[in-house]
């Protein structure tokens, strides 16, 4: 049997992480060993870290859910009464990170603005040949439409309270993986530019912003530092 030296060794293992608790080679890209489960530590960041944008926006494809509506769960907590909820919400987290994390990555702690364009599903007993704004009920509630996206962009960190979760993803193609925070919280959303808008899809809509089927575009703008405004009289309360 032929002797493996330890220069041969080192150059196995070039490029790869041992896992502290089993002691497995993984790929550098790992963010969990594929044999004892365990967590890994994020990637290094780079020598030269990469330029944060000011500027954050995805389309995001699938019928739009609203988030305002709570239920008594089984164990008698409160619940979201549509289960299409967290699904959808994923969705849009996912698509945030596929555009914007690298190693490194922090969430923005700055004030933002927001833009929100929502395509909606066109029901079947609206007018062939007319435009029409989305107004019945079945297109869901501008107002809580930007509740879900907001949510999405700032997933809870993992609680540091003993036995609690890992708070790791549940469904999608990013499972088992930490959830990726695009900000801090969902209170630096300090102003709406475009928004909520709410569209049929193309050609009926009434936006310019809509998309060919149902779906969201969404924009989160980092603020600079504010600047005081002056008082016009007759402008104010009073």
């Amino acid at each position: 049997m032929a002797t493996v030296t330890t220069s041969q060794v080192e150059q196995l293992l070039a490029g790869r992480v041992i896992c502290p608790r089993c002691g497995a080679a993984l790929l550098a890209s790992s963010p969990q060993c594929r044999y004892c489960k365990q967590l890994l530590a994020a990637p290094a960041a780079a020598a030269t870290p990469m330029e944060t944008p000011t500027v954050f926006e995805v389309v995001v494809y699938g019928k739009p859910i609203t988030q305002g509506s709570m239920k008594r769960g089984r164990g008698g907590g409160l619940i979201h009464s549509n289960e299409d909820l967290h699904p959808w919400r994923q969705a849009i987290e996912d698509a945030l990170r596929e555009k914007y994390w690298h190693p490194g990555w922090e969430p923005i702690t700055q004030a933002v603005s927001a833009d929100l364009i929502v395509t909606v599903p066109r029901p079947k007993s609206a007018p062939k040949n007319t435009v029409t704004y989305p107004t019945s009920h079945s297109t869901g509630d501008s107002d809580k439409y930007p509740r879900a996206v907001c949510d999405a962009a700032s997933p809870k960190p993992p609680s540091s309270k003993p036995g609690a979760g890992l708070g790791l993803i549940k469904n999608g193609p990013n499972t088992n993986r930490p959830h990726f925070r695009l900000l801090a919280d969902d209170s630096l959303v300090v102003e709406w530019g475009t928004g909520p808008v709410k569209t049929f899809p193309r050609p009926h809509h009434t936006h310019q912003g809509a998309l060919g089927e149902p779906g969201i575009r969404v924009r989160f703008t980092v603020l600079g530092d504010p600047e005081p405004l002056s008082d016009h009289p007759g402008h104010g309360p009073g």
